[in-house]
C-alpha cells in the first residue's frame, strides 16, 4: 500500500500514499465504482461524515480510484457528488508498483476495502468478506484514534 502513488484530484499532483501515512491515523478506501447506488458510495458518506467532525482533518481520508480512470470524469463525479471533506485521487502506474501488486490490492475478496492505519503507517485493520458489517461511524472513530 505504501508505494502507491496517485493523482490528487484537488490539485493534479502526483503524491505517494506512503508519504501521507505518517505521523496521522488513516483511513483509505479503495473504489473502482462511480456507481451512485453502489454500497461502495454509502462508504464515501460515511468517511465524509466523519472526517467533517473537528477532531479529523481531510488528509485522513483518502479514497483512491483504480488505474486508468480519467482525471476529468473523476474530477467531474466528484464534484458533482460534493465530495470535499476526503482527498481524492487516481492510482498511477509507478515503477515501486508491480501489476501483481496492484491487481493484489484489488482482490475480489476485499469490498469495499477500506483499510486503517495507525500513526506508524502499520495497517490497523483490512476490510474483506469476513468482517464488512462491522465498519460503522464508531468503529471507523474507534480505529483511528
Amino acid at each position: 500500500m505504501k508505494r502507491i502513488s496517485y493523482r490528487n484530484l484537488e490539485n493534479g499532483k502526483i503524491e505517494n500514499l506512503g508519504e501521507k501515512v505518517k505521523d496521522k491515523s488513516f483511513v483509505v478506501n479503495l473504489s473502482v465504482s462511480t456507481c451512485l447506488s453502489c454500497p461502495e458510495q454509502r462508504r464515501i458518506r460515511l468517511m465524509e461524515e466523519i472526517a467533517s467532525k473537528k477532531d479529523f482533518c481531510k488528509e485522513q481520508f483518502i479514497l483512491l480510484f483504480g488505474l486508468g480512470n480519467n482525471f476529468d470524469l473523476m474530477k467531474k463525479f466528484v464534484e458533482k457528488n460534493d465530495i470535499k471533506n476526503i482527498t481524492v485521487g487516481i492510482i498511477q502506474k509507478s515503477h515501486d508498483l508491480s501489476d501483481d501488486d496492484y491487481f493484489r490490492i484489488f482482490k475480489l475478496d476485499i469490498d469495499p476495502r477500506i483499510m486503517i492505519f495507525d500513526k506508524k503507517g502499520r495497517i490497523k485493520f483490512y476490510e474483506d468478506l469476513k468482517n464488512r458489517r462491522m465498519i460503522d461511524k464508531d468503529f471507523i472513530i474507534e480505529n483511528i484514534t
